[in-house]
């Protein structure tokens, strides 16, 4: 990969240009690996899992004056090596604040292999709730994508503890396809984390359509030392 940014601090103003070589024809990243594999169980050609050759990713941003936020754009484009194709996306985004809300709109414009151009759009908004029923702050997504899918989730966090060392999160969805006539999923997903002097546990549980998700997790450090072993 190589990578060039460059900040104008005078206005506001970031540039930044991306490229990737794959040069291994038979590299995949986590996301294609395991989609390949779900092919093959399902009795399809894993050659239709198309292995990314080259990207290249342009990203503009200015600030505007104060009190009228930021925009930003970018765009890339990826080739395959097992396609002749290529894809290509475009973002148009804006962010700013009222009072203390943040929000932003955002627009996505992508081409896929075929040259079919699809469109999505984002609101998302972040609201502070000053520790209402044990939460910090949400956030409401509304997104509208091809085919009138329209997706929206709700997210709550909060903080408790003398030293905020418990941390607890809530993210409800709902995804419509096809619009108002058509099929409706809903999910629901609650985490949290507890940070202590030798670890930091953390648990997460969720349900949707037709799936139930489960995890948990201990991370931390030992440090050897010539006073013996010191967890952290």
């Amino acid at each position: 990969q190589l990578k060039y940014s460059q900040s104008i601090e005078s206005t506001g103003s970031n540039l930044s240009v991306a490229a990737y070589r794959f040069s291994t024809d038979g590299y995949m990243d986590y996301i294609t690996g395991m989609t390949t594999r779900e092919t093959i169980q399902d009795g399809h050609n894993k050659n239709i899992i198309r292995c990314a050759k080259n990207r290249l990713s342009v990203s503009a941003a200015q600030t505007l004056p104060q009190g009228y936020g930021q925009f930003y754009l970018s765009a890339w484009q990826q080739a395959y090596w097992n396609d002749n194709t290529s894809d290509r996306q475009y973002q148009f985004g804006y962010n700013n604040r009222f009072k203390s809300i943040s929000y932003g709109l955002s627009m996505t414009r992508s081409h896929d292999a075929f040259g079919n151009a699809q469109n999505t759009y984002m609101l998302n908004m972040t609201i502070p709730l000053d520790n209402l029923f044990g939460f910090n702050q949400m956030g409401i997504t509304v997104n509208r994508g091809p085919g009138n899918t329209m997706s929206e989730q709700v997210f709550a966090g909060g903080n408790a503890g003398e030293d905020r060392q418990y941390s607890y999160n809530m993210t409800a969805g709902n995804n419509r396809q096809g619009g108002s006539g058509g099929s409706t999923s809903s999910s629901l997903v609650v985490n949290g984390s507890m940070r202590s002097p030798y670890a930091t546990i953390s648990g997460l549980a969720g349900t949707g359509k037709g799936y139930e998700t489960y995890s948990a997790g201990l991370s931390g450090a030992m440090v050897a030392h010539s006073g013996g072993l010191t967890l952290t």
